[in-house]
């Protein structure tokens, strides 16, 4: 299959990077980011990115410790739950 050539005059205006600047943002994106989406009813409860933060902080101890992450819990069990074991 032939790729068609296209002329730069039939690309939209917001597609000319002729301007741009190569790597502009590549330190920040190498930093890394870590996105989690919340459930909408726990969204609520966290407005930004501070209280999420300040909610999960006292957990950061136990878990660096353990080299364990939210993510490796046994399963069945949840940090709900974990003060509930009858």
């Amino acid at each position: 299959m032939k790729k068609v050539k296209k002329n730069a005059a039939d690309m939209a205006k917001e597609y000319d990077f002729r301007g741009g600047i190569r790597g502009k943002y590549a330190k920040r994106y190498s930093q890394g980011t870590n996105i989690i989406v919340l459930e909408p009813g726990i969204a609520k409860m966290f407005p930004d990115s501070k209280t999420v933060n300040n909610a999960c902080a006292p957990w950061q101890k136990p878990f660096a410790t353990s080299g364990k992450g939210f993510d490796q819990l046994p399963k069945g069990r949840s940090l709900h739950n974990e003060g509930n074991r009858d």
